[in-house]
């Protein structure tokens, strides 16, 4: 992958093991999804980025949306979106 691909949550289990750029208190986060519960609409994932670097979170997704999806390779780029 050599940029950003679109992926609708009803789709998550793909963005397991790669980068997402999520809104988190009204600004965007580049984080590392961990797990994608389809059933209870929650994802898992870790923050790459910001003073919260490093710490595990958990939220509700809505399968209406689409999300970007990043790769090792363009990780760097989700990072400069935020």
């Amino acid at each position: 992958m050599s940029k950003p691909v679109d992926v609708k949550m009803t789709d998550a289990d793909k963005l397991v093991g790669n980068f997402v750029v999520l809104w988190r208190h009204e600004t965007k986060q580049p984080a590392k999804v961990l797990s994608v519960e389809k059933t209870d609409q929650r994802v898992k994932y870790e923050l790459i980025g910001g003073p919260d670097k490093g710490k595990r979170f958990s939220s509700r997704f809505d399968s209406s949306q689409t999300v970007k999806m990043y790769d090792n390779d363009t990780v760097v780029l989700a990072v400069l979106e935020t």
